[in-house]
């Protein structure tokens, strides 16, 4: 994710209740690796295929979690808005405010 154009936005966090304000990646299209699996707080983790890693090379797979379910199998084009995200001890979490598939 560090390859593309972000702009800061706040938020409200849903665990604190405090105002923040992060980087977001406004409009992210990704490929779908067909999984995808609901969380315990009632929202979807999808793992993708970025094709544009730190180094802008492409192919790097994690998960990004949103509020709304999509359907998806291998190769399906994603576009996640509003992409942010953080280092924790066990890797990073990403997160976005919705998930379409992409259109033509």
């Amino acid at each position: 994710m560090k390859k593309r154009l972000a702009i800061k936005k706040e938020y409200i966090s849903e665990k604190t209740g405090n105002a923040y304000t992060t980087l977001v990646i406004e409009k992210m299209a990704v490929v779908s690796t067909g999984s995808i699996e609901q969380t315990d707080d009632n929202k979807y983790r999808y793992y993708i295929i970025d094709t544009i890693d730190s180094n802008g090379a492409g192919n790097m797979e994690y998960a990004i979690k949103t509020t709304n379910k999509v359907d998806v199998k291998l190769g399906t084009q994603l576009t996640f808005f509003n992409v942010r995200g953080g280092e924790t001890a066990k890797g990073g979490w990403y997160a976005a405010d919705r998930v379409e598939i992409k259109t033509k």
